[in-house]
């Protein structure tokens, strides 16, 4: 099928197959609070298109950029992390997702205005939006010199689904586990094992997308050892089960 419908209890999603490799999420979702969101994922990457909204959303990052008072775009490649300001109220966003790399090579999240008349209908129109960008801001939450969590986030990309405890992790870097997710969290606001939990999960969705995977083989793969935290975890995240979001396959 090339269309498969989520409804949830604040959201409904939708997941479109556009072309070979390339898909689109549409995400109807009220917050009954305000939120802060962060958000990193493995392989491939996202494009978020906002419309133009009464509830402008703030991005952390070296200087705030406010979204939503025109049409936004944001680029996140993978291993990026962002944070996400979200006020209370309705938002509808839609998001371009591909396991397949791009030409264009932005290594850190972007937000720029969307300008295009007309919606993208397979990568290389996405290709050619990002090679014309003249103007963008870099959004990515950084390390702000910190060797300590770049370290760490540079391991945890390359490492992600090996089977290491975080304590592990910290021996591997010959550093004390304390101090490891300390300044982890200093710089991007979440934890060492958060942050691998959501690049576990996202490397599961791509498992399924690209290799075929099922969703048990995509569980384990992808570091898992347990599936019902994995599938909790993974509808988390892409609004879905992992068997309903194989179900847009074709």
């Amino acid at each position: 099928m090339d269309k498969v419908v989520f409804h949830s209890t604040n959201y409904i999603s939708e997941i479109n197959k556009v072309s070979k490799n390339l898909f689109l999420l549409k995400r109807k979702h009220f917050w009954h609070e305000s939120k802060i969101i962060r958000e990193s994922f493995a392989d491939g990457w996202k494009l978020f298109i906002l419309e133009k909204t009464n509830l402008p959303i703030k991005i952390r990052s070296n200087e705030s950029v406010f979204l939503g008072t025109k049409m936004s775009a944001i680029f996140l490649p993978p291993y990026e992390i962002i944070e996400w300001h979200i006020p209370k109220g309705y938002l509808e966003w839609t998001a371009y997702l591909s396991p397949i790399p791009l030409l264009v090579n932005y290594s850190q999240a972007i937000a720029f205005d969307w300008n295009q008349q007309k919606n993208p209908k397979n990568i290389n129109d996405i290709e050619k939006i990002l090679l014309n960008l003249k103007k963008f801001k870099i959004i990515s939450l950084e390390d702000n010199g910190c060797s300590v969590a770049k370290n760490t986030k540079e391991f945890i990309s390359k490492n992600f689904s090996k089977n290491l405890s975080m304590k592990d992790i910290a021996l591997e870097l010959q550093i004390p586990y304390s101090t490891m997710t300390h300044y982890f969290k200093r710089a991007y606001f979440i934890s060492p094992s958060e942050y691998r939990q959501q690049l576990r999960v996202t490397h599961a969705g791509q498992l399924i997308v690209k290799d075929k995977k099922n969703t048990l083989d995509s569980c384990f793969e992808s570091g898992h050892g347990d599936y019902s935290n994995f599938k909790e975890a993974f509808k988390k995240i892409f609004g879905a089960t992992p068997k309903e979001f194989k179900e847009v396959q074709l």
